[in-house]
């Protein structure tokens, strides 16, 4: 399905291209004729409607894999503090979703004024974030 939205917005975006080039050329042209009028506003009615498409599709599969990584992120992130009861580091974040241990921190930051998490230092010394379970039925008895 992607090779085909990829084909599409090229198709779209080459034709509203040539279509708005022939519009430019045509609007150029010192003799201003029915027929150069004619095909100014084609090359406008055809090739506006047609590169925007194009250009949306185009920026739709650009945010497609971004939008997933997201969904991923956040989905690793809750299985990470159900695993543990709660807790999550930066460092186990980092290395269950490949992400940096500042983005991670960042994440986890972000997520800790979302949730309203308090911070804790284990015995090794390493900084973690504590998530309250209880009150949405994650924890087993």
């Amino acid at each position: 399905m992607k090779i085909i939205k990829t084909l599409a917005s090229g198709v779209l975006l080459t034709l509203g291209f040539m279509f708005l080039l022939l519009a430019i050329v045509k609007g150029m042209e010192k003799d201003p004729g029915k027929q150069n009028s004619d095909a100014l506003l084609g090359g406008l009615l055809l090739g506006i409607p047609t590169t925007v498409s194009g250009g949306l599709l185009a920026w739709n599969l650009y945010q497609a894999p971004r939008k997933h990584s997201e969904v991923q992120l956040r989905e690793t992130f809750f299985r990470l503090i159900k695993a543990d009861n709660g807790r999550v580091t930066p460092m186990g974040l980092s290395m269950a979703t490949g992400i940096s241990g500042e983005a991670a921190k960042l994440y986890l930051d972000d997520q800790a004024r979302e949730f309203v998490a308090d911070f804790g230092v284990d015995d090794q010394g390493n900084v973690y974030y504590q998530f309250s379970l209880g009150s949405v039925g994650l924890l087993e008895p």
